[in-house]
């Protein structure tokens, strides 16, 4: 009788396990994200930006970007609203001189993950 108990909760507990394993696991919420740094290798002044900003002047970040790290992709460019010479970003950038935008972005804007 008491191995019979025993084989019961141990079946119960196997059963609980198995439910509690079951559960779906939420997915990880994905927040698009871009800071840009004055200067190179991710120094200095930053401004994080979670929207797109289509006058970097209005956030006193006019031509000053040497730098940045974006989670997602966006759009940067030389000119407010868009315009101008345009680039898109994802990842860290430690210098944008390759792309020619260092000391030049304008506005930016997310375009997708």
């Amino acid at each position: 009788m008491k191995l019979l108990k025993i084989a019961a909760i141990g079946a119960l507990a196997l059963t609980v396990a198995g439910v509690a394993q079951a559960k779906p696991k939420r997915a990880p919420v994905f927040r698009p994200q871009l800071v840009l740094y004055a200067g190179p290798n991710f120094v200095g002044e930053f401004r994080i930006l979670r929207a797109s900003v289509p006058r970097l002047v209005d956030i006193q970040f006019n031509d000053r970007a040497s730098s940045l790290r974006a989670t997602g992709r966006w759009q940067v460019c030389t000119n407010p609203y868009y315009a101008g010479r345009c680039a898109v970003v994802r990842g860290g950038y430690g210098g944008l001189g390759g792309i020619q935008m260092s000391d030049k972005i304008s506005s930016v804007r997310y375009i997708g993950p």
